[in-house]
C-alpha cells in the first residue's frame, strides 16, 4: 500500500529510477524516538541486513539488521532505509519502524557487532493487557480504537472512513485469562492489545491495523484486491526493462478449499437470535463456477462456518465475502526474485506479466524479502485474476 509517487517523484519518474540499468542502491538507519521523532543517525553502524513482510503474519513487519553499536535493546526503535540513483534521480524510501530485540553479539569482533531480530510496531500493541478491557456499547469505533491505543501507551494512529463512526450495538468485553485455562472465547491464551484492535476492526469490516513505512498504525476499510488498482507492473516479458529475475514458480492448490460458507453473527443485539432473514446469518455458495464449485466435486458440498462479531448485517455480509474471495483467491500463488523494489508496502496489488509461467493480470503481494545490500529480492503473490 505505497506508491511509485514518492519521495518528490512522479510515478513514470519511479519506474524510470527503479528500470535504471545504472542504479546505484545504498542503505541507512536512523535511530528514533517513542514517539517516532528523529533521535540520531546511525547510518555508520549498520553492517547489513535485511526487512521483511507477511501479510498474514500477526507482526507483518520484521527486519535481521547487523549493527555494529550497543543500543538499548528492546527499547530502541530503528527505521532503515534505502537510497536508489541512476546518476540523474536520487530517492530515499524509508523501509519502516522496528522495535529491536534478541541481540547476539559475536565475540572477539571489533568493533562490536550485534546481529539482531525487529519488528514492527505491531510487537508493542503484542502485549497482554492484563486486566478485563470493556469497549460500551453506543460508543464509536473509531472512539473505541482511539481509546484501546490510548490504554496501551501508543499514539500515531491512523483510523479511516466512515465506517469507524457507526457505534457498538453490544458492550464488547475482553477478560483476564490466565495463561494455562483453555478458555475457547481467548483461544488459550490472555488477551492481547493487538487482539482488541483487530477484534474491533473485523467487527466493521476493516482489515487487520498494520504499519506503514513511517511507523504509523493504519486502520483502513477493507476492500477486495480485485477492485484496487494495481500499483506497479512487473513484467518478465520485455528483456530491456525488467527487473523480474529468473526465479520463477506457479503452485495451484484445491485442497479443501470450501465451495459453501456460512457466517454467524456472534454479537447480536439483546433479545436477536440470528437467522438468515434478518440478515445475522450470511449464507455463500459457489454452484458452478470452477473446479471446486458444487457442480464438479465429489462430494458436491464442501462447507465451511465462521463466528464473527459484526456491527450490523451489511458488516456480516463484507466480512463472509472477503473470507469467500480470500479462499478461492489462495489457490493460485507465484513466487519470484526481483530487482531491489524498496516501494514495497502492505498487501500491495501488482500487474504481472509473465508469458513463461502463463501468468498476466493482478495479484497481490503476501510477503517479501529485501536485502539492504541491493541484491535482489523475494516475493510472494496470490493471483486475483
Amino acid at each position: 500500500m505505497q506508491t511509485l509517487a514518492r519521495n518528490g517523484l512522479s510515478a513514470a519518474q519511479g519506474t524510470a529510477l527503479l528500470t535504471a540499468p545504472a542504479l546505484s542502491v545504498s542503505a541507512g538507519c536512523d535511530l528514533l524516538n517513542a514517539d517516532l521523532s528523529f533521535a540520531e543517525d546511525i547510518s555508520d553502524d549498520l553492517v547489513g541486513g535485511r526487512v521483511e513482510r507477511n501479510l498474514y503474519a500477526n507482526i507483518h513487519g520484521t527486519c535481521d539488521l547487523s549493527i555494529s553499536r550497543d543500543l538499548a535493546w528492546g527499547n530502541a526503535l530503528v527505521r532503515p532505509h534505502m537510497t536508489l540513483t541512476d546518476g540523474a534521480r536520487s530517492a530515499r524510501f524509508d523501509l519502516g519502524v522496528y522495535a529491536l530485540t534478541t541481540p547476539e553479539r559475536r565475540v572477539g569482533e571489533t568493533p562490536t557487532t550485534f546481529d539482531v531480530q525487529g519488528y514492527d510496531r505491531l510487537y508493542l500493541l503484542s502485549r497482554e493487557v492484563g486486566a478485563d478491557y470493556t469497549a460500551a456499547m453506543g460508543t464509536t469505533y473509531r472512539q473505541a480504537l482511539l481509546n484501546a491505543f490510548a490504554s496501551a501507551g501508543l499514539s500515531g494512529a491512523l483510523i479511516e472512513g466512515a465506517a469507524a463512526d457507526s457505534t457498538l450495538p453490544v458492550a464488547r468485553t475482553w477478560l483476564l485469562v490466565p495463561d494455562n485455562q483453555a478458555d475457547p472465547d481467548q483461544t488459550s491464551s490472555p488477551v492481547t492489545w493487538l487482539r482488541v484492535v483487530n477484534d474491533l476492526l473485523r467487527a466493521i469490516n476493516y482489515r487487520s491495523v498494520w504499519c506503514d513505512e513511517a511507523g504509523l498504525f493504519r486502520c483502513q476499510a477493507y476492500q477486495e484486491p480485485v477492485v484496487r488498482a494495481s500499483e506497479f507492473d512487473l513484467t518478465a516479458d520485455d528483456v530491456l526493462r525488467t527487473i523480474v529475475g529468473e526465479d520463477r514458480t506457479v503452485t495451484g492448490d484445491v485442497w479443501q478449499t470450501p465451495n459453501r460458507w456460512v457466517a454467524i453473527a456472534s454479537n447480536p443485539p439483546t433479545g436477536v437470535t440470528p437467522s438468515e432473514a434478518n440478515g445475522l446469518i450470511q449464507v455463500r455458495q459457489n454452484l458452478t463456477d470452477g473446479p471446486t464449485s458444487q457442480a464438479q466435486r465429489t462430494p458436491p458440498v464442501w462447507s465451511k462456518t465462521f463466528s464473527y462479531e459484526a456491527a450490523s448485517s451489511a458488516a456480516l455480509a463484507g466480512l463472509i465475502d472477503r473470507r469467500v474471495a480470500s479462499d478461492r483467491r489462495l489457490t493460485r500463488t507465484v513466487e519470484m526474485s526481483t530487482g531491489p523494489l524498496p516501494i514495497a508496502g502492505h498487501a500491495d496489488i501488482v500487474t504481472l506479466t509473465d508469458a513463461a509461467a502463463v501468468v498476466f493480470g493482478k495479484a497481490q503481494a503476501t510477503s517479501w524479502s529485501l536485502p539492504l545490500d541491493g541484491s535482489d529480492m523475494t516475493w510472494s503473490f496470490e493471483l486475483i485474476l
